[in-house]
């Protein structure tokens, strides 16, 4: 039986991209993702995890009208010697790239519809 949940979990699925390395995504309930590669997010990413341990990666948050309301997590993980650049979509106001390059650096941003806020944020030094 091919329910509608079941066609959004199929579409989510075949839209993560190169790079995708675990999935625990369905577009109904929000995910967390694990990145090796550059990504762009889709509005339902909600966690994505950033293995760096080959290479530096950016990624590119969601449109920030599409993200309106929510909060999204980016976590650092295998850092090694490498750096995960969190950049905008293009479309936000007052937005500066952020880097993060240790292990379980990670950042929390929210979405009001017109540019992101910066709801925490930990790094090698500590909150900043």
């Amino acid at each position: 039986m091919d329910t509608r949940r079941g066609r959004e979990e199929r579409e989510v699925g075949r839209s993560m991209g190169a790079g995708t390395t675990s999935t625990n995504v369905t577009h109904t309930s929000g995910g967390v993702i694990t990145k090796t590669a550059s990504y762009t997010m889709k509005p339902y990413d909600f966690t994505v995890k950033g293995d760096i341990s080959s290479g530096s990666i950016t990624i590119t948050l969601p449109p920030v009208v599409e993200a309106r309301g929510k909060i999204y997590t980016l976590w650092c993980i295998d850092a090694d010697s490498n750096d995960m650049t969190i950049t905008d979509y293009g479309d936000a106001t007052l937005w500066t790239d952020i880097v993060l390059g240790d292990d379980n650096d990670y950042l929390v941003l929210f979405s009001n519809g017109e540019r992101w806020f910066e709801l925490s944020e930990q790094s090698d030094n500590g909150e900043r």
